[in-house]
């Protein structure tokens, strides 16, 4: 038996700011959905990058990767099993904050890296105190003798047999600054978070592409406004991204500034249920009765 949690205009749910500052997503399946970019050449040995995006998960209790680079030097943004996020690089060194990501609702996440110096992570415009654990991260992050794959769900590395940790749940203005951290004061949190009512809240996709257009070449910007294109650069770097096993049925209109309900993994009722489709489907079967949970009244 299904039950199916339709994305109808009656379910949106709207906070006391700007209602269309990015108003798209796409969701994961956290088995065989991917987005990867094409292989992208740094201009010169890059020292920084900033990663973000707004996320949603469907899923707790697993490994799962956000976004990946991969080629010569590689790193790779996750959240582990525990629902603390982990950024990983090079084989040599993890930096990891103390606070668990365990809700249901958006999440706003940055990674500022700079090489020979750590990084700084960010959840919800908050930085967050972390341990590093290793040797540290190199100086070169990117190297300029390498081209390099971004891959947003899934990672990929051939010398450990390709092993797939994909993430199962929604990503929503997804941002990657080329040649730039927090840390030299290149950018702010508030660049990428507007503060409403003591709180920070998404910024919009038009004031996001200022932004991503004055970093280097393979900086980028997703914001998903294009059901049939969801791998559309929106800023003008033009680094778009192709789909595996994704397509329009992947869009969602469920995004940090309009936020849907779906169905609450949470609930200690719904632990028997199957969730699929950005957990808008919950599947039972045998005798199970069909009874699931949103996280949000409809």
């Amino acid at each position: 038996m299904s039950l199916i949690l339709p994305l109808a205009g009656s379910n949106l749910v709207t906070g006391g700011f700007d209602a269309e500052a990015t108003t798209n997503s796409v969701w994961f399946d956290g088995s065989s959905d991917r987005m990867d970019s094409a292989s992208m050449s740094a201009q010169s040995d890059a020292t920084c990058y900033i990663w973000s995006a707004w996320v949603m998960l469907n899923k707790f209790g697993s490994e799962q990767y956000f976004w990946s680079m991969e080629g010569g030097n590689y790193s790779s943004f996750k959240i582990e099993s525990t629902g603390v996020l982990c950024f990983y690089t090079e084989g040599i060194s993890s930096i990891k904050p103390s606070k668990k990501m365990k809700d249901t609702g958006w999440y706003h996440i940055l990674l500022s890296a700079k090489g020979g110096s750590g990084a700084k992570i960010f959840i919800n415009g908050v930085e967050q105190s972390t341990t590093q654990v290793g040797s540290g991260i190199p100086t070169n992050i990117i190297s300029a003798s390498n081209t390099h794959t971004h891959r947003l769900a899934g990672y990929f590395v051939g010398a450990t047999g390709g092993s797939l940790i994909p993430y199962m749940g929604y990503m929503s203005q997804v941002v990657f600054l080329d040649g730039f951290s927090i840390q030299d004061g290149d950018v702010a949190i508030s660049d990428f978070l507007d503060e409403s009512d003591d709180r920070f809240v998404a910024r919009s996709d038009a004031n996001m592409k200022t932004v991503v257009d004055s970093g280097g070449s393979n900086s980028y910007l997703l914001n998903f406004s294009n059901a049939s294109d969801i791998g559309n650069d929106f800023s003008s770097k033009g680094n778009d991204f192709s789909l595996t096993s994704m397509g329009s049925a992947n869009h969602s209109k469920n995004s940090p500034s309009n936020t849907y309900p779906v169905m609450n993994i949470l609930d200690p009722s719904n632990s028997t249920r199957t969730f699929s489709e950005g957990n808008l489907r919950v599947s039972t079967s045998g005798g199970s009765d069909g009874a699931a949970i949103s996280t949000l009244p409809l």
